[in-house]
């Protein structure tokens, strides 16, 4: 079908989704989409490149998983396969969702999605190529598809294609997939309980699971669930890891249950219900458990408010909390509650009385109550200890009974203190009171027994002190016991003789003793390292230990040996005693053992390289042994000698060894080496002599033998040196003497050169070439006859004749049908005796040599080459050679003189004759005669040559026709016969021969003849076949079935009967052609194919073929084989949950189209589980599994087709799901009292767990475990202990467990809620204390002391509890004076003597563990006889006494009080805290409290001391006030102590220098030792110029004081002040200060100019060139002495009255400038320069009197001859100036420096050159005197340098002299300057 447009697809795959959704042909619509069998659809393979395809027709019509792409390829290359979807935003839009490349092969290709593929209803496939197509086609209409050349290529993933083309519906592609169905979700049904505060929160996790993985891999559009239905105070959320229940803002108690939908990708769904159990809430506790009892108890003398407790309260609504005891409250703070004991308590707390303050803390929300109770006991203040508690000893185990250990002390100020040492350690200790009355108290802890440090090596001393009220104190000490150590007898010695060193022999040395009272038997000793390798301890008989050397060797280096012996018992730790024994050691002298004395063998005097010459041994292994040489050296020997005891030496010659070093004729032979061997020790030494016998060696000869490297000529000779060679000896140089042997003395000598060198000269003599060689004899000898001799080999030759002229020679050419004598050239010799002849070729030979009779030159004879007269046709062949070299041969008679040269003949060959070729063509040839036959003749003659003809190789007539030769000279044409021949009547009627003849050598020669043919029609060589051809019905692609072969002499045209290409024949396929023969490729290609049932086994193939004139036919039959089915979509496999009981559809079979309708499939093996083959469709049928007994199936499937068979395998995966627990559904109860360990539950499985436990929220108090017994898993209560708290009723009445179990391959079960409810505990009630009528108790006061007990409640308790009592509430509560113990026991806790309350009410609270909230029970108690306690009356207003200093001792305050009953004797306390008891006192009978002595205030560290105060009257304390006794200062007089001060400067100095800071606050006595003084200056003299700072007495200037300017001019000054100081209360002392003001060189000088020129004449040896001046401001003539000098280079000086003079300058030119500076320095350093311009000139001419020597007069004097002279060099130098200056300005504006340059200038140039070359050296300028303001610089036009001065010597250019440049300064602002006109 064809698409027209978008439009119509569309509507089209409505029709078909209707379709789909009326007609479900398989399950879900899934299987298979595109071609369900590809090899049916390969008939054509596209053209076109670079393609991508869309098939519309595989729209998928399910929702599942692409599990396999198929596709035929009919070529290898690369696909890419594509999954499409329709566009969401444009619907004629797809979008690419997925792809992947794969590489296919030939044929077809069937592999599974790399990453899986998701696929929806309305998806499409297809596929894209790179370059030419692979996936073929077949005329099959069905398929829709489209395809494109996209840009870019494939398309990547997420684009968008406007797929609109039209559609291709008339083929059908090789491409599908095969889509895998959905599977249905699965939500587990459940419930759980939570309080309606569990708000806003994830309440439960959902249970869903989905077989279809696939549905969990997309995260956009996977697996959903959602709330179907339910009550709106639950949602369903999605979390990171799933789905869960999410309760609301707000929560009503009840049963709710939520319908929740799972739904997948596809929109398959299941539901389950879970039920919420919403609880009431009560508040709760946040703080667990609560705190019920302060964790330390409250001193009873405690009066600040106290924070006790914080918690905190979880609920949902508003909290309040509330204490009922009154001396308490609850505060709120932030979120949390805080208890606090309320403020000013402290007379309402008493120990005594109440010893424990019980209360009950009560929060509620409104509606709910919770409480808690509270205990907090009151303590007496205990005594405290100082000097017990740490480590006492270590004491002797020898110690004496009574032994001190550590004494302590206590204090108790109103208690006295015994104290005991607890057992068992008090069989050992005791402890003794020093005294024993309150307050302060010492003890002494001592031994009482014998201590042994084997039985204990330490105690602990636990001490018990009571001070009666409280619980005893214990304190412990602990004692170490140290062992007595071990004692030595006979340690430190030394031992009594000296060892001698080197190795030693096991000795006992010593013997000593070591003792120990308790370990003798286990005492060890050793000797320290690391002298325990050569010593020894050897244990002897208790108590002796002996010393031994070991077998080892001792250094008289290392002595004495001092031995470090350690002795230790055996306790741990060890005592361990160290002594010394020292072992003195004797360095025993060596001895040479062998080889000294010693002889070396001969050593020759020219030795140059390091040489053994022998070895000896010494006795002493400490040995060092030396030569005193630097030519001969001592080596030890590197491997271990043969006695390690003897070190062996070897003797060399140095490595650094010179000829001069040995010279036998220089020393004494043979040469005696004194050995020195040492220990160390030099009365040791040993010495020894070894000979080293040196010989002379023999002279050394270099350059001979030696061989002239070239002959002589015979004959006469030359005198001259024929060679030079060397004798060289190391000591004899100058005497060596050499000659030549006879007989070659007479011919040659040998005379000496320049040392070492010898000449060898042959003499003027005959050289007889038949001596030939001369071997010359040479002997050298030294003055000990060492003699060395060499030869020299003089070749010696004859000299040969030699060619002149023509030889080498050639001539050419010579025809080889040459027969009569012929010259062929000439050649000349320079020998008149010499002889010629032709030795090659050998006589005899055509060729000779004749003499000339008159050769030109008579002395060079001449020789001619002839082919001689007796010459045949036979003797020159060019066959047998085209080039005859022929060797002349010249000789004197001596053989070796002979002379041979070449003369070369170049020959020629003749050609041959044709005759009787055929001039007429041969007719009528057939083209396929098959007989070979004779066609023509002809003759080709040659005298010498072998003549071949042939038809020309390189022509197609050559394969047909041949030339044969007959006897010679005659050749025959020959037809060669079919085969070889292949003529075509059709292709060529006639052929042209072309006959090539040649000689062999450079004739050719080409005749042509030519052949006229006839026609023979083609004929079958192979029909019919031998065999017939078959085919496999399953080959879809094309397939070669047979080669027919046609003979003809051309290619005939074969073709294929229609019925034949019906039947699936392809046309023929021409193959190879071999004329006559050739070949065709019969091909089948169905794409449907080839059907074994429907062809009846065979088709009969009809072929006809002919050529241009005739036609044959014939036929062949080819047969059909059948297959087995082919599986296209084999293997693979599925996954089935443990839990499915049902059935199951994993896969259908498709097979190749062939047997796709004839396939039927069984399941030949289920492997023992409930699976078949349904329809061609593996399924699961109704049956359990079991994940435990089986994970795996593995299915065996037979397919066949009614005659063959195929086999398929399929794995099935059993999916396990966990053990589930199914016995949960009622809880269990416990009692709240249940303290120990108790089995709960037991729980069923639906199957063996190797785990069950508690998931979060995990409950401490249970666990799960495991009961072999009965091999059920049970859930426990871990009992008390274990949990580390209570089960409470009221904090958790039930417990949600959350229990989840793992089987042995790990897979998790349900999560599964196991309700545990406590059952309440009953609260205890009051036995003894009634409620009607109220219990009362009636106390008389004084018969009630602090710690009395006053009621004993009682209690009744159902479940037998331990019950405690409380007292939560007194009323009144703040003078309450009862305290209850938790036993019941009601005490008072002050003395009620002088209670002033006589009425209370009591609540008393009883709790048990589990009930800490009972109601209380109401006790009342009366107190009558009450005594009234007495009050202090005349406090101070602010509680402050003053007390001043240096007042006598008395009365500073007297105490008064009132007493209601006066029958009472009061007694006043005072309590001096700080030390206070030092300096006061106070009277107890009259309350006056005094001071004990004068106190000063300034010595007394503290100044306020506080007194506690109070009176008693016998039976109650007044209440403790405190005074403040304050030491006041009494303000004394300042004074200074010392009566002048003097301070000086320099003058000037300006407005806030600083000058100095006199030390008055260090000067000032005042007894008042803090206080501060402030100063004040008067200086009369001083102008107001001198002021003094008031806090720090630094004296600043407020303006300048110059002693250089009037009215102070002068050298010093002194001002006078008066200072007073002034204390803070006004007492003030005086003193006087001195300011002396200083004249100081402050003023630096200042030359007179600012620049200076100067001429020097030209040639002067010296002379002045001026005298200048300094200017200074200085008053004094000592700062006003100045210094002149140059600081540049140059013969120039000044002296200290400002003259300046040059030296010699008469070596410079006129012209040479010289450029220094000029310095002036005053006696202070201060300087000034100026630069200095000195020229070299011509004196200057003798002018007007008024013109000195040194100066002339300015440049407007002279005759109009100067006017003239300047004019004309001024003007040039103006135009210089102004091109300069352009060029100047623009190449610094260029520069980016316009401004800069400007300002520049006046530093860098400070000459302008003058008009003429006047002699002016100076135009004399007074410098401008300094102004008293800063200059302002004004800036003109810089002057401009327009030529640099020369710097070398010359003649001065008129344009080069310059003149002043100069300007004014101000010397107050060096640096500022402007020009001057």
């Amino acid at each position: 079908m064809i698409y027209k447009d978008m439009s119509e697809k569309k509507d089209l795959i409505f029709i078909y989704s209707a379709i789909i959704v009326c007609f479900v042909t398989n399950i879900e619509g899934c299987g298979d989409i595109g071609a369900s069998s590809p090899s049916a659809h390969i008939a054509t393979t596209g053209a076109q490149n670079d393609q991508t395809f869309f098939v519309e027709s595989s729209t998928s019509t399910c929702c599942g998983l692409l599990t396999t792409w198929k596709f035929y390829a009919s070529s290898a290359g690369d696909v890419t396969v594509h999954q499409w979807r329709q566009s969401t935003t444009t619907t004629s839009n797809y979008e690419l969702i997925s792809k992947q490349t794969v590489t296919a092969a030939v044929g077809l290709n069937a592999f599974s999605p790399a990453t899986p593929v998701l696929i929806e209803m309305g998806d499409n496939i297809g596929w894209a190529t790179t370059g030419a197509e692979l996936i073929p086609s077949s005329v099959t209409p069905g398929s829709t598809t489209q395809n494109q050349q996209l840009a870019a290529g494939t398309p990547a993933v997420g684009v968008e294609i406007p797929w609109s083309l039209t559609q291709d519906t008339t083929n059908t592609y090789a491409f599908g997939a095969v889509i895998t169905s959905n599977e249905v979700p699965a939500v587990a049904t459940d419930s759980v309980t939570i309080t309606n505060s569990m708000t806003s929160q994830s309440i439960f996790t959902i249970d869903v699971t989905d077989t279809d993985t696939a549905d969990l891999l997309d995260a956009d559009t996977g697996l959903t669930v959602t709330k179907a239905s339910g009550s709106s105070d639950f949602s369903v959320v999605t979390t990171a890891t799933g789905f869960d229940i999410e309760s609301g803002s707000s929560l009503t108690s009840g049963t709710y249950p939520v319908v929740v939908q799972a739904t997948d990708r596809c929109g398959d769904t299941a539901t389950a219900t879970i039920t919420v159990i919403v609880g009431n809430t009560i508040p709760v506790f946040a703080t667990t458990p609560m705190q019920t009892n302060h964790p330390t108890s409250i001193s009873d003398v405690t009066t600040a408010a106290t924070s006790l407790y914080t918690f905190s309260v979880t609920d949902t609504d508003t909290i309040t909390c509330s204490v009922d005891n009154t001396k308490f409250e609850i505060q709120t703070v932030g979120t949390n509650f805080q208890l606090n004991l309320k403020a000013g308590s402290s007379t309402t707390l008493n120990h005594d009385t109440t010893p424990s303050e019980t209360m009950t803390i009560t929060c509620t929300d409104g509606s709910d109550s919770i409480t808690s109770p509270y205990t907090v006991n009151i303590s007496d203040e205990p005594p405290t200890f100082t000097g017990l508690g740490g480590t006492s000893g270590p004491i002797g185990d020898l110690s004496a009974a009574g032994t001190s250990i550590v004494q302590f002390t206590s204090t108790d100020q109103d208690d006295v203190v015994s104290c005991s040492v607890n057992a068992p350690e008090n069989a050992v200790f005791g402890v003794t009171a020093v005294d024993g009355v309150a307050g302060t108290q010492k003890f002494d802890i001592e031994t009482i027994a014998a201590l042994d440090y084997d039985s204990a090596t330490s105690y602990t001393v636990t001490v018990s002190c009571s001070d009666g009220v409280n619980v005893a104190t214990t304190l412990s000490q602990t004692v170490t016991i140290n062992d007595e150590p071990p004692t030595f007898t006979g340690l430190p010695l030394t031992h009594a003789t000296s060892l001698d060193d080197g190795p030693q022999t096991a000795t006992s040395l010593y013997t000593f003793s070591v003792t120990d009272a308790n370990d003798q038997a286990d005492i060890t000793c050793t000797i320290q390292a690391p002298d325990d390798t050569l010593f020894s301890i050897v244990k002897q008989t208790a108590p002796e230990f002996e010393v031994w050397t070991q077998a080892a060797t001792l250094a008289a280096a290392d002595g004495p040996y001092v031995l470090n012996i350690d002795c230790v018992d055996d306790q741990n730790p060890a005592n361990t005693i160290s002594s010394t024994y020292t072992v003195p050691i004797t360095d025993k002298a060596p001895t040479f053992v062998a080889g000294i004395p010693g002889t070396s063998p001969n050593l020759p005097d020219n030795t140059l390289t390091e040489t053994s010459l022998g070895a000896f041994t010494v006795s002493d292994v400490d040995v060092t042994c030396t030569v005193a040489s630097s030519v001969y050296e001592l080596r030890s020997v590197p491997s271990p000698p043969a006695d390690a005891n003897q070190p062996e030496y070897e003797i060399w010659v140095a490595s650094s060894v010179t000829e001069a070093d040995i010279d036998f004729d220089d020393q004494t032979v043979p040469l005696t080496l004194t050995i020195t061997c040492t220990d160390g020790n030099v009365a040791n030494d040993i010495t020894g002599n070894f000979d080293v016998n040196i010989v002379d060696a023999a002279p050394v000869l270099t350059g001979l033998p030696f061989t002239m490297p070239a002959a002589r000529d015979d004959g006469p000779q030359t005198a001259e040196t024929l060679h030079t060679f060397s004798v060289t000896d190391g000591d004899d140089q100058a005497i060596i003497a050499c000659s030549i042997q006879a007989p070659e003395n007479a011919l040659f000598e040998v005379v000496k050169g320049t040392e070492p060198e010898f000449n060898i000269n042959v003499l003027a003599v005959t050289l007889d070439a038949a001596n030939n060689p001369y071997v010359i004899n040479v002997d050298c000898v030294d003055d000990s006859a060492n003699t060395v001799s060499g030869t020299l080999t003089v070749p010696v030759q004859d000299k040969a004749p030699t060619f002149i002229a023509g030889i080498p020679g050639t001539f050419s050419p010579l025809s080889d049908d040459t027969v009569v004598e012929t010259s062929l050239g000439a050649f000349t010799v320079s020998d008149v005796d010499v002889t010629c002849s032709i030795t090659s070729p050998a006589p005899p030979s055509v060729y000779e040599l004749r003499d000339v009779a008159a050769p030109a030159d008579a002395t060079q004879p001449e020789f001619e080459v002839w082919v001689g007269s007796s010459v045949t046709e036979a003797d020159i062949d060019f066959n047998d050679q085209s080039t005859v070299a022929l060797t002349i041969t010249c000789t004197d008679g001596n053989v070796i003189n002979d002379i041979t040269g070449t003369f070369t003949v170049t020959i020629t060959d003749a050609d041959p004759v044709l005759s009787g070729f055929p001039t007429t063509p041969y007719q009528t040839l057939p083209d396929t005669e098959p007989t070979e036959l004779q066609l023509a003749t002809f003759n080709m003659a040659d005298s010498d040559d072998v003549i071949t003809c042939q038809v020309d190789p390189g022509s197609a007539e050559a394969t047909s026709f041949e030339v044969r030769a007959g006897t010679p000279p005659e050749f025959q044409i020959w037809f060669k016969g079919t085969p070889p021949a292949n003529l075509n009547f059709d292709v060529s009627p006639s052929h042209n021969l072309t006959i090539v003849c040649d000689d062999g050598n450079v004739f050719t020669q080409t005749e042509t003849y030519t052949v006229e043919l006839e026609n023979k029609p083609p004929e079958f060589t192979n029909l019919p076949p031998a065999t017939n051809p078959s085919i496999a019905e399953s080959v879809t692609t094309k397939t070669l079935l047979y080669t027919l072969t046609v003979s003809d002499n051309t290619v005939p045209v074969c073709y294929l009967s229609d019925t034949a290409l019906a039947a699936g024949m392809l046309p023929l396929e021409q193959g190879t052609v071999a004329l006559p023969l050739t070949e065709y490729h019969v091909y089948a290609h169905n794409p449907d194919s080839f059907d074994f049932e429907s062809s009846s086994g065979s088709v009969t193939v009809d072929v006809t073929c002919g050529d241009s004139e005739s036609i044959i036919g014939g036929n062949f039959v080819v047969d059909i084989t059948n297959e087995a089915p082919v599986i296209t979509n084999g293997g693979g496999s599925g996954t089935v949950a443990e839990s499915n009981t049902g059935t199951k559809t994993f896969k259908k079979l498709s097979f190749e189209r062939f047997d796709a309708n004839d396939a039927d499939c069984t399941m030949t093996d289920n492997d023992g589980g409930p699976f078949d083959v349904i329809g061609n469709t593996i399924v699961k049928t109704a049956g359990d599994l079991d994940y435990e007994t089986k994970t795996t199936y593995n299915l065996g499937i037979t397919c066949s087709d009614g005659l063959l068979s195929t086999t398929d395998s399929y794995t099935v995966n059993v999916e396990n799901e966990g053990p589930d627990i199914t016995n949960l559904q009622t809880g269990v109860s416990i009692n709240e009292w249940q303290s120990d360990e108790l089995l709960l539950k037991d729980l069923v499985l639906s199957e063996d767990a190797t785990d069950c436990s508690q998931v979060a929220p995990v409950q401490d108090e249970f666990s799960i475990k495991f009961e072999p017994t009965t091999s059920a898993w049970s859930v426990y209560y871990v009992s008390e202990g274990v949990a580390g708290r209570p089960l409470s009723y009221e904090t958790n009445p039930a417990y949600n467990l959350k229990i989840q179990c793992v089987d042995a391959a790990g897979a998790a079960g349900p999560v599964r809620t196991l309700t545990v409810n406590v059952v309440d505990n009953q609260a205890p009630t009051c036995a003894n204390i009634l409620s009607s009528p109220i219990t009362k108790v009636s106390l008389i006061a004084k018969d009630f002391d602090a710690t009395s007990l006053v009621f004993s409640a009682t209690a009744d308790d159902f479940e037998n509890d331990d019950v405690t009592f409380s007292l939560p509430a007194c009323e009144p509560n703040d003078t309450c004076p009862f305290i209850m113990t938790p036993n019941g026991d009601i005490y008072t806790n002050v003395d009620l003597h002088s209670h002033n309350q006589s009425d209370y009410e009591l609540s008393v609270k009883l709790e048990d563990k589990y009930n800490p909230n009972t109601p209380p029970c109401t006790l009342l108690i009366e107190i009558i006889e009450i005594n009234t306690v007495p009050n202090i009356t005349n406090l101070p207003l602010l509680d402050v006494v003053a007390v001043y200093e240096n007042n006598p001792a008395g009365v500073v305050y007297d105490v008064d009080h009132e007493d209601p009953d006066t029958d009472d004797v009061i007694t006043y306390y005072c309590d001096f805290l700080d030390g206070g008891e030092e300096y006061f006192e106070c009277n107890s009978l009259t309350g006056e409290i005094s001071t004990k002595q004068s106190i000063n205030f300034e010595e007394v560290t503290v100044r306020e001391y506080e007194v506690d105060v109070h009176v008693n009257d016998g039976y109650a304390d007044s209440t403790v006030e405190t005074l403040t006794l304050h030491i006041s200062d009494v303000n004394e007089q300042p004074t200074f102590q010392t009566g002048s001060w003097t301070i000086t400067k320099p003058d000037e100095g300006g407005p806030g220098e600083q000058i100095d800071c006199p030390a008055f606050k260090e000067d000032i006595m005042d007894e008042d030792i803090n206080d501060v003084h402030t100063y004040k200056m008067s200086c009369p003299g001083g102008a107001g110029v001198f002021v003094m700072d008031p806090l720090t007495a630094c004296v600043t200037m407020t303006k300048e004081w110059d002693l250089d300017t009037a009215p102070r001019r002068g050298g010093t000054g002194t001002i006078v002040c008066t200072v007073t100081a002034t204390d803070r209360r006004g007492l003030e002392t005086t003193t006087t200060l001195n300011i002396v003001i200083n004249e100081e060189d402050d003023n630096k000088p200042y030359l007179d100019q600012t620049s200076y020129v100067f001429c020097a004449a030209t040639g002067s040896t010296g002379g002045t060139l001026e005298t200048v001046s300094a200017s200074d401001n200085d008053v004094l003539d000592a700062n006003k002495e100045h210094t002149f000098e140059f600081t540049g280079s140059g013969p120039f000086s000044a002296n200290g009255d400002g003259l300046l003079s040059h030296g010699d300058v008469s070596s410079y030119a006129k012209g040479t400038t010289f450029e220094t500076t000029l310095r002036v320095t005053d006696a202070a350093g201060h300087s000034d320069e100026s630069p200095v311009t000195i020229i070299i000139c011509d004196p200057v001419p003798s002018q007007s009197s008024s013109s000195s020597s040194s100066s002339s007069s300015s440049s407007t004097s002279g005759s109009s001859e100067n006017f003239l002279f300047w004019l004309i060099p001024a003007i040039l130098l103006g135009a210089l100036l102004l091109g300069l200056l352009a060029f100047l300005l623009r190449k610094c504006c260029l520069a980016g420096r316009c401004g800069s340059c400007y300002r520049s200038y006046p530093k860098a140039i400070r000459t302008v050159r003058a008009a003429r070359p006047v002699q002016v050296v100076r135009q004399p300028v007074k410098t401008v005197r300094p102004v008293t303001r800063p200059v302002q610089i004004i800036e003109e036009k810089p002057p401009v340098r327009v030529a640099s001065p020369p710097r070398e010597k010359g003649t001065i250019a008129p344009l080069e002299l310059p003149i002043t440049h100069f300007h004014a300064r101000d010397i107050g602002n060096l640096g500022g300057r402007y020009p001057m006109s």
